[in-house]
Formats: structure tokens, C-alpha cells, sequence
């Protein structure tokens, strides 16, 4: 077991709710210019790299003080999904890492939100038990990110969301106040929830800065099997996911791939949909279960790195966008699913078609002849037409569906913003949401203009954040802001006066914003 290091300040407990600490009685605070010695950039926003909690509170309170816009960083991976953030200074919070307690007994970890989650895991596995945490991307990401993003990947279904998982964590808010909330045991639940108030905030709330997990056992015997869907149409898919809903089946991890997201991953069952089934625990259930899956096919064991393949397949896309509906509609979500990365190569293979022509066309038109003397700007045309106009990757569009969430997510691959504006600008299914995680800027307004717009969202935002300096503009324009003032005519959003808002106002909104689906535009449905 390791022991906690100190924060920073006296911490006030209010009422038995949540705590929040009190201002260091530093006499001489650091500056922000002094936290970031070693990552100053002339272009980008200038970097802070606080050492520890007290720094970043004087950081935050600084960044209060002057209005300065902070962009919260973790290990970086996601700095590029969401809307875009107007801020002039990126903190990075990777050196708050650190395992601060673990009881292997108890199966509770508590650890600093820099922590990678690949050191996390190291150490769980060391003890036979292992974080049900795995966010698309991968284990490089950072335990305050996976939480702050609420990212919740293939085994979300049977391990549950991260807001499920954490039991407790320590956030720096927008005004620099230490807030402790929930516990780090199991049995804890005083106070007012706001963990899962924070979990998918995306940081505009406050940093997190330290997290208590909850852990589970490895399993005993552990594989992944794969099957063809069956090809005979949408009615017999809907039949066939129907009765593995109903099967009594217990899976890690239960996903549909389509068949080129299959192919990527080496599990290609001559051009169908696959299934892919992950399953675990004591030998005897692991048979039943390998038995029951077998009535739906013929099962063949998956490459046993095909779940980090998985998580990794659509890094790098320009545009990721999840559809969510009931379990009992995954079908028809599916379907539409389909249709669009049909829709996406389509037009990638139409764009490809007319670049190739064009840049042969320039090609030609540069060969000198005997009346013609050589053009050194026209022999290269053609390379700095392929420069310019990026070659869309048909490939690059494939889709996955979470069977037991009915949650799809679909990966397309760049191109131009008018042709991604024609296919994306199509109607959802009736009863179905619509979340994008990566999007071209200028496409945000467009088709996901804000997340935050009600008065709730804007009170609660404003009760950890009286500025709205942390993370501005990632949820969308914000009522009242100085964001809001400055941007909200790009995303016609009406900007109203800010509220008086106090503490006391969140009292119930955490239960109403945590299950809120425009306050968790990004978060797990």
C-alpha cells in the first residue's frame, strides 16, 4: 500500500458533500510563465507543465484572474477530437502521475490522472486483476483523460461505462479550489454524485488531478472467437441479433465488425460481417459459452491482439461519428451505418477517379515536344495538385456496432467538407442519436453546434467555472461566456447574460446533467 501525497492546502468539508480545499498559504506562488520553462512555442498556445496539485491551483487561479483560456492536456491523444478549443495555454498534466494507494484485497486502486492506463494495468496484473478501462485509442492515454473524455470502448457493455468504474476523485475547478468527491472504497456514497457529473465533462469543469478505481480479476481461461454474420438481408441479421440477445451468454465483449473493418483486423470471413465474442471465466462456463455460440455459426479463435486492433482501427480518421439507439433497433441503426461508409467510398473512389485523371491530365500537358520548351512549373503541376487535394482512402470507411449497447461507430475517411457535409447531413433513424468524436472544424457548427446551450448545463458549468477558462468551446458555445460572446454567432447560438450562480444551485444538478444526454454530448450514451 502506498501513502497519499499532500495537495496543497486544508481541505473544508461542506455539509458531508463534497470537500473543497482552501488556498495554499504559499507567500510567494509560481507564475504561469514560470511553469512552463521548458515548452514554450512561438506558434500554438504557450505550454504549463504544473509539478504537482499546488501548482496547478496557482496556475488555475492565475489563468482566473487574467481570463486566460487553458487547454487540459493528458497524454495528448485526443487533442484533436471534439469541437475545437480557443485557448491561449496548454496545461499538460502527465507529471500528476503516480499510483498514490492499492489494495489489491479490496480490488481498489487510487492513482494520479496522469498515470498511463498501461502502467496501471502492469501493476493490477502483477496482482492477478486488471482495470476495466479501455477507451478507443489505447493504453499510452492517461487515467484523467479516459475519464474527462468518458470514452468507453468495446468492453464497456459487461465492465461497465468509466463512470461506473470510478468510485471517487480529487478535481481542480476553474476557480482553483481542491473538490474531493465520492470515496475510495466500494461501500462510499455520501455526498452529492458528482463524480459522474465530471466523467465525460471533458474537462470544463475542473482537471482532474487523482482517481479511485474499481478493479476486477483477471479470468481464469480468456479467448475470443469470430463468426460470420449471416448474408441474406437485413431481416435475417435483425432475427440472428435478436437470438443472441436472448442466448445465455455472458461475454467480455461482444462486437459486429463490417467486413472491412473485419479484414483489418485478420478475421475476413469471405467478404461477410463478423462477429467478434470475447469470453471468460472458470473453464466449465468458458465451454458452455464456446457451445452456445457455436448454434450461431462456426466459430474460429480471433489473433489474440484483435481487441487492441480494435480500439486503435480508427485513429488517424478525419471524421468518427456514433449512432446510438435501444439494443432492440440495432439493426436498423446498423443499416444506416452501412449505408453511410457505403456512401463514404463511394465518393472517395468518384474523388480518386477524378484526382488521377486531373494529375495525369497536368502530367501530359508538361511533356515538352519540339515546339514546346520544358516548364519547370508545369512538369510540377501534377505533384502539387496530389499535394493539395489529399487523396480520400476508401478504406479507410468501416464500421463496428457494440451488439449488447446498441451503440455503432463509424470511421470515414477525409475528404472534402461539402462532400462530407452531403453525407452526414442525412437524418438519423427515428429514435436514434447522432455523437460525433472527430469532425473537421468547420463542420462543427454546421452539424453539431453546441452540447451546452440549455441554462442547466450553462449554471452547473458556471458553478465550477465562473470564467469558463477551462477547456472553452469543446462542448460548443456557451451561454454567457466570454467564448459565447466572442463565437456565438458562428454556431447561432442566442447569448444571454450570465446567471448569479452559487454552490448551493448544484445541489440536485449533478443527478440531472450526470444522465443529461446534451450535457454528455461526447460521453457514453
Amino acid at each position: 500500500m502506498m501513502g497519499h501525497q499532500d495537495d496543497g492546502g486544508d481541505i473544508l468539508s461542506l455539509g458531508g458533500g463534497p470537500q473543497i480545499s482552501a488556498r495554499p498559504s504559499d507567500t510567494s506562488p509560481p507564475s504561469l510563465s514560470s511553469l512552463a520553462p521548458d515548452q514554450q512555442h512561438s506558434a500554438g498556445p504557450a505550454h504549463s507543465t504544473p509539478r504537482d496539485t499546488t501548482d496547478l491551483r496557482e496556475l488555475v487561479r492565475q489563468a482566473a484572474d487574467s481570463g486566460t483560456a487553458l487547454r487540459l492536456a493528458g497524454a495528448g491523444r485526443w487533442m484533436d477530437a471534439g469541437r475545437p478549443v480557443v485557448a491561449t495555454r496548454r496545461v499538460d498534466l502527465r507529471s500528476l502521475s503516480g499510483i498514490v494507494e492499492y489494495v489489491p484485497g479490496d480490488l481498489t486502486m487510487t492513482a494520479r490522472a496522469g498515470s498511463t492506463l498501461a502502467d496501471l494495468q502492469e501493476a493490477a496484473r502483477a496482482e492477478g486483476q486488471f482495470l476495466p478501462l479501455d477507451p478507443w485509442g489505447d493504453d499510452a492515454g492517461t487515467l484523467g483523460a479516459t475519464l474527462a473524455t468518458g470514452t468507453a470502448g468495446p468492453h464497456s457493455a459487461a465492465l461497465g461505462l468509466p463512470r461506473d468504474v470510478v468510485l471517487g476523485l480529487s478535481v481542480v475547478t476553474g476557480a482553483g479550489d481542491l473538490v474531493r468527491a465520492g470515496g475510495r472504497v466500494v461501500k462510499n456514497v455520501a455526498g452529492f454524485d458528482l463524480v459522474r457529473l465530471m466523467v465525460g465533462a471533458w474537462g470544463t469543469l475542473g482537471a482532474i488531478t487523482e482517481a479511485s478505481v474499481r478493479l476486477r480479476a483477471l479470468p481464469e481461461c480468456d479467448e475470443t472467437l469470430a463468426i460470420a454474420a449471416p448474408i441474406g438481408g437485413p431481416a435475417e441479421l435483425a432475427l440472428w441479433l435478436a437470438r443472441l440477445r436472448a442466448a445465455p451468454l455472458q461475454p467480455l465483449a461482444m462486437e459486429l465488425l463490417d467486413h472491412a473493418l473485419a479484414r483489418r483486423l485478420g478475421v475476413d470471413a469471405n467478404g461477410a460481417d463478423v462477429l467478434l465474442v470475447r469470453i471468460g471465466g472458470n473453464a466449465d462456463m468458458v465451454a458452455a459459452q464456446r457451445a452456445t455460440i457455436a448454434t450461431f455459426g462456426d466459430p474460429v479463435a480471433a489473433p489474440a491482439d484483435c481487441w487492441a486492433q480494435l480500439r486503435g482501427a480508427m485513429t488517424g480518421n478525419g471524421v468518427v461519428v456514433r449512432l446510438s439507439a435501444a439494443t432492440s433497433d440495432l439493426n436498423g441503426v446498423w443499416n444506416a451505418a452501412r449505408e453511410l461508409v457505403a456512401g463514404a467510398r463511394s465518393v472517395s473512389e468518384r474523388l480518386a477517379a477524378t484526382l488521377t485523371t486531373a494529375t495525369s491530365s497536368a502530367a501530359t500537358s508538361s511533356t515538352p515536344t519540339s515546339s514546346t520548351p520544358t516548364s519547370a512549373a508545369s512538369t510540377s503541376a501534377a505533384s502539387m495538385m496530389a499535394s493539395i487535394l489529399s487523396l480520400p482512402d476508401a478504406d479507410r470507411a468501416f464500421a463496428n456496432a457494440s451488439v449488447m449497447r446498441g451503440v455503432v461507430r463509424i470511421a470515414l475517411p477525409s475528404m472534402p467538407e461539402q462532400s462530407l457535409l452531403q453525407l452526414l447531413g442525412q437524418t438519423a433513424p427515428t429514435g436514434t442519436r447522432r455523437i460525433f468524436e472527430w469532425l473537421p472544424a468547420a463542420l462543427w457548427p454546421v452539424l453539431a453546434p453546441s452540447a451546452v446551450a440549455d441554462q442547466l448545463s450553462h449554471r452547473v458549468r458556471l458553478a465550477f467555472d465562473p470564467r469558463a477558462i477551462l477547456n472553452p468551446g469543446i462542448l460548443g458555445v456557451e451561454h454567457g461566456t466570454e467564448h459565447g460572446r466572442r463565437h456565438g454567432s458562428n454556431y447561432g447560438v442566442q447569448v444571454d447574460a450570465a446567471p448569479e450562480v452559487e454552490m448551493s444551485d448544484i445541489e440536485t444538478a449533478p443527478h440531472l446533467v450526470a444522465d443529461d444526454p446534451t450535457f454528455r454530448q461526447r460521453g457514453a450514451p
